[in-house]
Formats: C-alpha cells, structure tokens, sequence
C-alpha cells in the first residue's frame, strides 16, 4: 500500500511539474530537427549539382581572359601562339565563357520566312570556331560541327542546342534557315543540350556561330593534365610576347562554374553550424530535464527497485519520456521543414525532390545524440541505492 502511495503521488507530482520544461525541450528539439533536415537536403542538392552532367567537359579547360579590345587587335596571333603549344589538347576562340553565365542575345530568326520583313526574336548566342567542340567536349546529335573545309560555314552556318530545335518545333532542323541579326544562312548541326548557366535556371534556346577571328575576346583550350603547371607557364610566355602591355589573366572553368553555387554552399554553411548550435542547447537543455526528473522521481525509481525493477526497465521508464517530447518536436519540425525546403529548391530548375528518408534520418540523428547525453544520468539514477531515497520516508 505505501509502496502505491509513493508511485501515485510522484505521478502527480511529475504531471503537474515541469511543463514550460518540456514545452522548451520540444521548441528545441523542433528547432534542432528542422535545421538537421534542412542541412541534409541542402547536402543532397549540393551533391546533385556536383554530379549532374553538365553537357560538357569542365575539367582541364583554361579560359584565356583577353576582353575585348585586346581580343580585337591580338586574338588570333595569340590563338596562333597558343594552338600549337605542347600540352594544349584542343583550342578554340570563343566569345564568352561558360562559367560566368553572361551569354549575350541577338535577333534570330527561322524558317522560310527568313528576310528582313521577318519578325525576329531575342535568344542567346555564342561565337566559337571550329575547334570548339573538342575543346569542350560538346556532343553533336544531329548534322555536322563548323569545318575549315567549308569556307560557307564562316558567314553561312550555323549549329544550335536541342532546346533550340525543340522550342521552335523543327522536326528536320538541319538545313533550316535561320537568320541572326543581319547574318543569314542555315543550320548545320545539332548539339545535346549543355548548361550554359547556372542550373537555377533552365536551358535556354543557343545559337552558335563563327565570327570574325578578330572579333573574339576568349582563348578556350583543354590542357593535358600531366605537368599543367609547365603548360600554363608556357601560356603566360606567350601571353606576354603577343600582349606585354596586359597582365596574364586565365581562369579554369571548373572553378568559373564552382562561383555560380558559392552563396548556396555559405548559405549550407550556416545551416549546418545553426543545427550543431540547435541539437547542442537541445541536449543541454533535455539533460536538464532528465536531472529535474530524476531528482523528482528519486522515491518512485527507488521503490521500483525495491519491487524487483531492472536497470534497463528503469532506463527504459526514464527514456520514454524524453522519446515523446522528440517525436512531439518533430511533428512539429516536418512541416515547417518540408515547406521551407520546397520554397528553397524553387529556386533551382534542376533539384532533387524531398522524400522521407531525409526526415527520418534527421529524427534518428536527433534521437541518437539525445540518448547518448542523457544515458548517463538515466543510468546513475537507475544504479541508486534505494534506501538513500526511501530513508526520508
């Protein structure tokens, strides 16, 4: 009968103690999970962007940075320096670089209708040579690439992506005539589509062409990777015989191509130090909570013991109320996680979708840190000797 009383009045006492305790632990533990998704997801994106095929060959190609007027008055006599250089794989003039996104528009239009009473539209476009496929590593899918054997592909020709052909509908767009600006011809060629951006955004229609070789202000070239750093120096010194009034300046594109995701590994960066900070306080502050509840249960954990209770039953008495207050924290996470998650991933035209696996794993992470900070104490508790906290009875 005494034994009854003493495990009825702890019951009351510990409903009726320790709410805004345990309404803090779930703020935490809702706080903790969602910031553990969220960094998990950001993580799968991340690693997505990483992994996606590109529609290029990023690694080993070098931009040589000339701008605009030097590529004007030394483009091609540095082209013709460089081309032949040991260690240059492929080369290519180009206009832009696909690592900063800035492709220009032009007027372009197709079909028949092709004249100067055409209405034309506003797509991006790329000057490239015809070394410029090998140099990237582009894939044609459909008619041929600019050739030196050719002389009509200089003034006349013209190669497009696949988002081209598909956005005007052209079912045998080879041959098809097409006009970019004043410049009039046909297509040649189709290549697989490749991001020329960023993939926050989607892959817009291309129009390729060769210009002028006086009219390019970018050198493309793909480097072998054995003794890159002896290529590149030998880069330089041709740099500086051709242009010695303007300092060295080249970029790789893979790292051109790292800067368009930079804000969005800072803003992973964050995430996962807010969620160590979070499911850190969350710990404290459930460690707290099992220390004022085994202070609060002392008698009934002791009596239990008397009655014949394990260790590992009393542990388990003790775990299970903490177990609630984190499922309770991630009923609440879950949907504030999955929201913000989906709102972030809006802003990427390619993105992995949100599955399960990533809440779950969350909660078996918050529920794993969290047993590992409060066994200790719920294992003390349960080794106790009864008679201290029954000798005040």
């Amino acid at each position: 009968v005494r034994a009854n009383v003493l495990l009825r009045s702890s019951s009351a006492m510990k409903s009726g103690g320790g709410l805004f305790r345990k309404i803090l632990v779930v703020i935490q533990y809702a706080t903790a999970i969602t910031l553990i998704v969220a960094t998990l997801i950001i993580g799968n994106q991340m690693n997505f962007l990483s992994k996606k095929d590109l529609g290029f060959d990023k690694e080993q190609v070098v931009y040589l940075k000339m701008g605009w007027r030097a590529g004007r008055k030394y483009g091609e006599l540095l082209f013709n320096e460089v081309e032949k250089g040991s260690g240059v794989l492929a080369a290519s003039l180009t206009s832009n670089t696909l690592g900063d996104g800035s492709l220009s528009g032009n007027g372009v239009t197709v079909g028949e209708a092709v004249g100067d009473e055409a209405k034309s539209e506003i797509h991006k476009v790329l000057a490239v040579d015809d070394g410029y496929l090998n140099a990237l590593g582009l894939e044609l899918t459909d008619g041929r690439w600019f050739s030196r054997d050719f002389a009509s592909d200089r003034k006349e020709g013209f190669v497009v992506n696949e988002a081209f052909v598909r956005y005007f509908g052209l079912e045998n767009p080879v041959g098809t005539k097409l006009a970019r600006n004043s410049q009039k011809g046909s297509i040649i060629g189709v290549v697989k589509d490749f991001h020329f951006r960023s993939m926050h955004t989607a892959i817009e229609p291309l129009v390729m062409f060769e210009d002028d070789r006086n009219r390019y202000w970018n050198i493309a070239l793909r480097i072998s990777p054995e003794n890159m750093g002896n290529t590149i120096e030998r880069l330089e010194a041709a740099w500086t015989s051709v242009i010695p009034d303007i300092p060295f300046s080249y970029e790789f594109l893979d790292d051109q191509i790292d800067q368009y995701y930079k804000s969005d590994r800072d803003f992973a960066l964050v995430f996962q130090v807010f969620a160590g900070l979070a499911i850190a306080v969350s710990c404290l502050g459930l460690i707290g909570l099992v220390a004022f509840t085994t202070r609060r249960r002392a008698k009934e954990i002791g009596v239990r013991k008397v009655l014949g209770a394990s260790i590992g039953g009393i542990l388990q008495l003790l775990s299970f109320d903490f177990v609630k207050l984190i499922v309770l924290g991630a009923l609440i996470a879950v949907p504030v996680a999955y929201y913000t998650m989906s709102q972030w991933l809006e802003n990427f035209e390619y993105r992995i979708s949100i599955n399960a696996g990533a809440f779950v794993l969350g909660l078996l992470i918050t529920i794993g840190l969290s047993w590992i900070s409060v066994s200790y104490l719920s294992v003390k508790a349960a080794k106790s000797n009864p008679v201290d906290s029954l000798r005040t009875e």
